[in-house]
């Protein structure tokens, strides 16, 4: 594993996004297989964070 990426679970750990942090390697994966853009990954990434902490 690398550092960056330690980090980042470590991070989301922190934050308590569980469900993004057990899901991060496999859409990294994905990302990179799909050749998705950076945004496209993000909205990715952030569709696993709870309701309650989405944007009204």
């Amino acid at each position: 594993m690398s550092t960056q990426l330690f980090r980042i679970q470590e991070n989301l750990k922190h934050l308590k996004l569980y469900k993004t942090y057990e899901h991060l390697e496999s859409l990294l994966e994905e990302a990179s297989k799909e050749n998705l853009s950076y945004s496209d990954f993000l909205d990715q990434l952030l569709s696993f964070l709870p309701a309650r902490l989405s944007p009204l």
